[in-house]
């Protein structure tokens, strides 16, 4: 299993929408969105 980072996303961007975005360059076992506890948004 690899671990990738993406930063600079949207708070918008879903987990859905990044999955799709990288299933098109291979396999993807999961995605995982990280947020700030007090607000909710991604980091």
């Amino acid at each position: 299993m690899k671990n990738l980072y993406v930063g600079n996303l949207p708070h918008s961007t879903t987990e859905t929408e990044l999955r799709s975005m990288f299933e098109a360059h291979g396999a993807v076992e999961k995605v995982t969105i990280v947020t700030d506890r007090d607000t909710g948004r991604s980091r």
